[in-house]
């Protein structure tokens, strides 16, 4: 057999190389590395804040408030009241309600990453 035919016509698994990922699999890969670098700078600038601030003190009581069952009062209050849910159902799991409030912050910002991601995909018909 000529050996430039041999080359032209074997397959995949004659060639010596390793097949690459499908396409969707490639973005899929992408976007996982992408929201687990979200996730990571998050808990790395958390790490590095003394303290929390702004509005995270009044959400860490609302969910205490609902923790405590007093829905009247996250009601009454002019902040929402899904994250301090958020952090109500992670800290029903054991976790120190502060701590709480980072996990769900974390977890919200890098899912914020996918969902930017999808967003800009369907803008440019990709």
């Amino acid at each position: 057999m000529n050996p430039l035919k041999a080359v032209a016509t074997a397959g995949p698994a004659d060639s010596g190389r390793k097949r690459a990922l499908p396409v969707d699999a490639r973005r899929a890969f992408a976007l996982a590395l992408l929201v687990i670098l979200a996730a990571a700078l998050r808990l790395y600038a958390w790490s590095r804040s003394a303290a929390i601030f702004d509005d995270g003190p009044v959400f860490l009581y609302l969910a205490e408030a609902i923790i405590e069952g007093d829905f009247a009062a996250v009601v009454r209050h002019p902040y929402h009241p899904g994250y301090p849910l958020a952090i109500a159902g992670v800290a029903s799991l054991g976790v120190a309600l502060e701590f709480a409030g980072v996990l769900v912050s974390v977890i919200a910002g890098a899912l914020t990453v996918a969902v930017g991601w999808t967003f800009v995909r369907e803008m440019f018909d990709e």
